[in-house]
């Protein structure tokens, strides 16, 4: 009835809310962050119920791993703009609302974009830490207003980002990574144009699956899922993204 009597708009009654209850809610007139991120700016968006079913599936998928269990997950999907990094970006906001200490990774060295998404510096990230030119933790940047949310860019340009995810510095620093925080999310560069994705999902153990209402064709689909699985890695939910 407050919204409806022009006194004040579904935005502000949303912020009020979120204040009042402590949840980790920015103010998207006032955020210099992408508006990409629907997560943290608007808990009502269309988006926001696949989403999170897609988080309860995932926690629930990762306790069954126990204590030592990988909580890594790689978001893959067969080609490009398919809604991969925005689905990574909102998913890993949505942990961290929730009280889980979540750690964001841009592992698409070629295109990143969750520097921007997130307005973070990029001078330092996945590249320097798996080149060994800088300690993981100091290409950590935590992001303000969003409960325990931490990224770490892609980094600056590389020769060659294949060469650096084979090795064995990747699996090294997601099993760090997964024994720092409750869940680890990995944005990765689309499957079907590197194999990139492949070396991000094999040392993740984890992945979902994304797709683009009218876009994505079923028979990639099929495809990326199928490689993935085969590497050995856990398949735990797939999200269509309708926008």
């Amino acid at each position: 009835m407050v919204v409806s009597s022009g006194k004040v708009t579904a935005e502000q009654l949303n912020l009020a809310l979120a204040m009042r209850t402590k949840f980790p809610l920015l103010d998207l007139s006032q955020s210099t962050l992408g508006r990409e991120l629907v997560a943290a700016f608007d808990v009502n968006h269309p988006f926001m119920d696949d989403l999170r079913m897609l988080r309860t599936r995932i926690k629930a998928r990762l306790a069954e791993g126990g204590e030592h269990g990988s909580r890594v997950v790689a978001v893959v999907s067969q080609g490009a703009k398919e809604g991969k990094s925005f689905s990574a970006a909102n998913l890993a906001v949505s942990f961290a609302q929730m009280g889980d200490r979540t750690l964001l990774i841009d592992a698409d060295m070629r295109t990143g974009r969750q520097h921007q998404l997130f307005s973070l510096n990029n001078d330092i990230g996945l590249s320097s830490v798996l080149s060994l030119r800088c300690n993981p933790k100091d290409a950590l940047q935590r992001v303000a207003g969003l409960g325990d949310l931490t990224v770490m860019t892609a980094g600056p340009e590389v020769p060659s980002p294949t060469d650096l995810l084979a090795r064995n510095t990747t699996a090294h620093l997601m099993q760090m990574m997964s024994n720092a925080f409750d869940v680890v999310i990995v944005d990765t560069p689309s499957a079907g144009i590197k194999p990139d994705a492949s070396l991000v999902v094999a040392a993740a153990r984890n992945f979902i699956v994304v797709a683009r209402q009218n876009h994505s064709l079923t028979a990639a689909l099929e495809k990326v899922t199928q490689s993935m699985s085969q590497l050995g890695a856990r398949m735990l939910g797939s999200v269509l993204v309708k926008a």
